[in-house]
C-alpha cells in the first residue's frame, strides 16, 4: 500500500472511533462504493445534512478528499484494509 493509502486507512479508523457505523460515508467505507460519483454523492449528503462544520463531517470530507487522490482499485484496497 502507498503512504496515501496508509494515511487514509488511519483516518477511516479514527472516524470509526466516534462514528461506529461509519457516519455519512459508510456507503463508501463499509459498502465499497468507491467511484468518483459515489464519493461526490457522499460529500453532497454530508452538506445536505449540514454536517460539514462538525468534527465528524470534516473528518469524513477529509477521507473523501484523500480517496479522490487514488485510483478506484487503490480506493477499494484502502477501504477493505480499514
Amino acid at each position: 500500500m502507498t503512504n496515501i493509502q496508509n494515511a487514509c486507512v488511519l483516518l477511516i479508523r479514527e472516524l470509526y472511533k466516534t462514528e461506529p457505523v461509519g457516519g455519512d460515508i459508510h456507503v463508501v467505507t463499509d459498502d465499497a462504493n468507491v467511484t468518483d460519483d459515489d464519493l461526490e454523492w457522499a460529500a453532497q449528503f454530508i452538506a445536505l445534512r449540514k454536517k460539514n462544520e462538525t468534527d465528524a463531517g470534516r473528518l469524513e470530507l477529509a477521507i473523501l478528499s484523500v480517496l479522490r487522490l487514488m485510483t478506484e482499485s487503490e480506493r477499494l484496497e484502502c477501504v477493505e484494509k480499514a
